[in-house]
């Protein structure tokens, strides 16, 4: 389990303190045990209106990949499934498109990923979480052929009255990379690389830009993007082309969100001699002094969270947004990259932090706007497989 909950101190203070930079899986169950309280829902009133008994029940988790390890992102959330397992003694069941059955002759991503959420719901598993927005639109569908089943949707928002929708407010930790990757570099040119291009990635795209530019007005930060497909998070060979072309345009630091893609782009640009900037998990390991920091997407924070709720009789369907004040987004600092980091730095972050919760700094969101003012991406290409 990577990265630090944000519920005791910030990653910056648990470095200097010499404090090690990450958990157990159990004992992040006790910090988030503990925490659950001081937490909020997008609606608390419909906390009272929804409250049930608690129960107990084994949740499947649906995946869009076969190898779960190999994606941080959903690696993460199994992670979380697991917490919540073994504080409550209940197995988890994951679904994979290859566990489930095999890929059939010209079948598309939409069928395999619905083989995967019809598989879980006629097993008789009461709660499912899908991992990945994939599964928005299968269970804005199945949701009300099966009213009993309570669905848990990762990363995008379904409208339905058994489903609770877990969003991030990705665009509060881009910004806090931004500001730091305008810290470090020397040439004043970065480079974002999103992965498939959708309102989301913009969104982490347009907040890196502000958080740069905010700190260095100067700066300026060439994109690009992988693809308009979900075979876009899995080309790590396109992902080193596209942080190769950045370099040579003079971009010293590069942040990805591209999922699987974004191990070539942390493996060109380092090995280019420039830093990179991780995302979802801590991948500062992946290249030790050369990765920057990775701006932390902590999937297992909110998995584990909702969990834990539903099995003390809290089902609360409806949107729930986690950000910083909930510590599930965050940014990484461990033994790999604090030589790169100083003090005053760490303490730029930290005071952009309070900012930023405090509502003092408004970060912009692409998602919601529309657009971004710090560049033209352009109109966004058609919703296809």
């Amino acid at each position: 389990m990577q990265g630090i909950p944000r519920f005791a101190s910030s990653p910056a203070r648990n470095v200097r303190r010499g404090k090690q930079g990450w958990v157990t899986r159990a004992l992040l169950a006790v910090a988030l045990t503990a925490a659950v309280p001081a937490l909020g829902w997008a609606d608390p009133g419909m906390r009272a209106k929804t409250r049930n008994t608690p129960f107990v029940f084994g949740p499947a988790l649906l995946f869009e990949v076969d190898d779960i390890d190999s994606s941080a992102f959903e690696k993460a959330a199994l992670d979380g499934a697991r917490s919540f397992s073994a504080l409550n003694g209940v197995p988890v069941t994951p679904y994979t498109p290859g566990g489930v059955a095999q890929r059939a002759q010209g079948a598309d991503d939409n069928e395999r990923f619905r083989a995967v959420a019809q598989a879980a719901v006629q097993a008789g598993h009461p709660v499912v979480v899908g991992v990945g927005y994939a599964f928005s639109a299968i269970f804005d569908s199945l949701a009300p052929l099966y009213p009993n089943v309570r669905f848990i949707m990762l990363d995008d928002a379904v409208q339905q009255p058994n489903v609770e929708s877990l969003l991030f407010r990705e665009e509060e930790g881009a910004y806090l990379v931004g500001a730091l990757a305008a810290l470090a570099t020397r040439s004043g040119r970065l480079g974002f690389v999103g992965g498939r291009d959708i309102a989301l990635i913009r969104k982490f795209g347009c907040a890196f830009m502000q958080g740069a530019r905010d700190q260095r007005p100067d700066v300026s930060v060439a994109w690009r993007m992988t693809g308009t497909t979900s075979l876009a998070w899995f080309d790590p060979t396109r992902g080193a082309r596209l942080a190769r072309e950045l370099v040579a345009g003079g971009a010293d630091v590069i942040f990805h969100a591209a999922g699987q893609t974004g191990d070539g782009v942390i493996q060109a640009t380092t090995g280019a001699g420039r830093l990179a900037i991780g995302v979802d998990v801590n991948q500062n390991g992946q290249a030790p002094g050369r990765v920057l920091t990775s701006m932390l997407k902590r999937t297992d924070i909110a998995v584990f969270l909702a969990l834990k709720d539903l099995s003390e009789g809290h089902w609360t369907p409806g949107v729930r947004r986690l950000g910083l004040r909930e510590g599930a987004v965050d940014w990484a600092l461990d033994e790999n990259n604090i030589p790169l980091i100083p003090e005053d730095w760490q303490d730029t972050l930290d005071r952009l932090r309070f900012a930023i919760l405090a509502g003092q700094v408004r970060v912009a969101n692409y998602e919601q706007e529309g657009r971004c003012a710090f560049a033209d991406f352009g109109p966004l290409p058609p919703a296809t497989e």
